[in-house]
């Protein structure tokens, strides 16, 4: 077996030292734009908003206005529409958070009484139990209490970051509205400026994340959102037909779970059926078992459509790519692999892997 390996490795080590490298290269290249974005983040809000008031800014410009004024325009635009989806989202997200807050001693009480006679009838056998075992008991009772406690104050503390994370996007994003006014403002002069004075090699780069990489991207966030908009409407329409209350906030939270690998509309359904049936209330929770079951199965049979024409993948080579890029970089990996996956099925059609890899003759 040994020598069947050595053999194998002598004859293909060249392949495999170029396999090696690429893999440290790309692994470089993501920790490298992970510092690059942690210290430039508003400039990289700056292109994003650009990119997105493009079009609006083309069209003003080609009306006869002023290119800056054009951009200004653009920007208070869908500053004031993002501004009204908030402030209307925001109101109404508030109310009915507000009065699922009211209303959940009420549903603690549900459940404690439906628990109530599995309770005492506990408590008859606890107190039958031979000598030293309800001691034991308590001791183990502690000891996850206190786990608990642990676990809650690092909640806490998890939730005073997010406040803190949340100022200094605020931040970076008002920094990111000023450099996209001076970044549209300027973009033809440093366009003109790249194609004249910028090496070959370069230019062929930016091509190519352009042409290839950033229009997958597009497409891919496209069906995303798509999807997001199929989940969300089809959870509100059902919730409103049953009459659920906060019907609203629930299909908000269920879309925004649903880009979420590995977690979905599951996570805030399978928990809240689950609480249904133990407080007897079993139509309510057949509804919903009725809800959850529609939107899996219209997600299994359009997200191969939407989303693999955009990506050009099967659906078990992108769960595998997210396992590996969980376990090389986190959970910003894992939610960055459509990108790189886009990024590398591109340097394989256009016959880059070939030209890094030498093979075995």
């Amino acid at each position: 077996m040994g020598e069947i390996v050595w053999s194998f490795i002598k004859r293909n080590y060249k392949t495999i030292v170029d396999i090696v490298i690429l893999i440290a290269v790309i692994w470089l290249s993501l920790k490298f734009a992970n510092w690059i974005f942690s210290i430039a983040t508003p400039i990289v809000f700056g292109g994003i908003i650009y990119m997105l008031i493009k079009p609006m800014v083309k069209l003003l410009v080609a009306i006869k206005i002023k290119r800056g004024a054009a951009i200004a325009i653009s920007l208070v635009f869908y500053l004031i529409v993002a501004l009204a989806l908030i402030f209307v989202g925001g109101m109404v997200a508030v109310n009915q958070v507000h009065n699922l807050i009211t209303k959940m001693p009420h549903y603690i009480d549900t459940l404690k009484s439906n628990f109530g006679g599995e309770v005492h009838q506990l408590q008859r056998q606890y107190t039958d139990l031979p000598y030293g075992i309800p001691e034991k008991i308590n001791e183990k009772l502690g000891s996850i209490g206190q786990k608990f406690m642990i676990y809650f104050s690092k909640f806490l503390w998890t939730v005073v970051g997010t406040v803190n994370t949340s100022i200094v996007f605020i931040g970076n994003l008002l920094l990111g509205i000023i450099l996209a006014y001076f970044l549209g403002k300027d973009a033809e002069k440093v366009r003109a400026k790249f194609n004249d004075k910028a090496p070959n090699w370069m230019k062929e780069g930016w091509d190519f994340l352009r042409v290839n990489v950033i229009s997958g991207i597009t497409k891919y966030i496209t069906a995303q959102l798509k999807l997001m908009t199929i989940t969300f409407v089809l959870i509100f329409v059902s919730l409103l037909i049953f009459q659920v209350n906060n019907a609203f906030i629930i299909s908000i939270l269920s879309a925004l779970f649903d880009i979420l690998p590995l977690l979905g509309v599951a996570t805030i359904f399978i928990p809240w059926i689950i609480y249904l049936f133990i407080v007897g209330n079993t139509a309510l929770a057949i509804k919903l078992l009725i809800v959850y079951g529609i939107v899996f199965l219209v997600r299994q049979l359009l997200e191969p459509k939407i989303v693999g024409e955009s990506l050009g993948v099967s659906a078990f080579l992108m769960l595998s790519l997210m396992v590996i890029f969980l376990g090389l970089f986190g959970f910003w990996g894992m939610l960055l692999t459509p990108i790189l996956t886009i990024l590398l099925k591109e340097l394989y059609s256009q016959g880059y892997f070939k030209k890094w890899i030498r093979t075995h003759d």
